[in-house]
């Protein structure tokens, strides 16, 4: 067959990230691409995970990582800034341009275009940064506690090691507006840090 006469039966995408077995012939495809937060400086390419809208770097193809760091980037992605995640090929449940992706329940609202809202999303990852320091955290591993128990009612183990006396503090008043601001959330009065911290 000569890709003159290919069929529209073949598909780059059955075999996209494979070595090939058979001979192929030029084609187009489609990859399923989600807007993401980097939680951490992420390099083009990067394999990652994603939680509440925030990605951070995972093992290849592991069971958390759902997709790489847009690999056309010229340069890599720092924490807070935007970026598509290209999903792993073949792993997505609908052919629509609209999918859907059995390891992303919550999807986040990064539509969000225009000057207001990025200075806004911006000063709410800003303030997060600083609260999670405050508390000895990391801010990612803080944002994935506060989407785990949201979503199950218990807290991750293990954020830091303070004496167990410091570790009851009460969630500062701000924090679940600038929660709701980066993940386009609506929570309000939850207060996890009672044991997550």
């Amino acid at each position: 067959m000569t890709a003159d006469k290919r069929t529209v039966s073949t598909d780059a995408l059955e075999t996209l990230g494979m070595i090939h077995t058979k001979e192929e012939f030029r084609d187009a495809i489609h990859l399923a691409v989600i807007p993401a937060v980097a939680g951490q400086l992420l390099d083009i390419g990067t394999h990652v995970m994603l939680q509440d809208g925030i990605a951070s770097m995972a093992k290849p193809y592991g069971p958390e990582a759902i997709g790489i760091v847009d690999p056309f980037l010229k340069k890599h992605v720092s924490p807070g800034e935007k970026f598509w995640v290209v999903i792993y090929p073949r792993q997505i449940n609908s052919l629509r341009h609209v999918w859907t992706h059995p390891k992303i329940d919550i999807e986040v609202d990064s539509s969000r275009s225009s000057i207001e809202e990025n200075a806004k999303f911006k000063k709410s990852w800003a303030w997060m940064e600083r609260y999670a320091s405050s508390l000895g955290v990391d801010v990612v591993y803080l944002m994935r506690g506060a989407g785990n128990f949201i979503a199950t009612g218990e807290c991750l183990s293990g954020i830091n090691n303070k004496d167990k006396e410091d570790c009851y503090k009460e969630t500062d008043p701000e924090f679940w507006h600038h929660y709701n601001i980066i993940t386009g959330s609506e929570i309000h009065d939850v207060d996890f840090f009672a044991c997550c911290c």
